[in-house]
């Protein structure tokens, strides 16, 4: 699609809205094969290295799959930190609101 830019494994990232559209109701796109990931982070500048150096996020550098489809917002989640391991595995688990643990 024009503007999206290719992150590996058939997945993309961007595009043109409204050519999406046009693919989805020409059905040359299933509503399965597209999904939004909604939200804005801003940082200062060498703000988020020196995040990735405090180590302040989770970092998941596997290349991409389906499994972004395929998979709820909760799920993916789940699913990616069991495959971190150690600490990150037991993340897992930790139910969406901490205080209901």
């Amino acid at each position: 699609m024009e503007d999206s830019k290719p992150l590996g494994n058939g997945v993309w990232l961007g595009g043109d809205f409204t050519t999406l559209v046009q693919l989805l109701n020409s059905r040359k796109v299933n509503l399965d094969q597209v999904r939004f990931f909604i939200g804005y982070s801003g940082w200062s500048p060498g703000q988020l290295a020196a995040e990735l150096t405090e180590q302040s996020w989770i970092v998941y550098s596997d290349p991409f799959s389906q499994e972004l489809l395929n998979n709820s917002t909760d799920q993916l989640w789940r699913l990616l930190m069991k495959r971190l391991g150690g600490e990150f595995e037991i993340q897992s688990n930790y139910p969406t609101d901490p205080r209901l643990n």
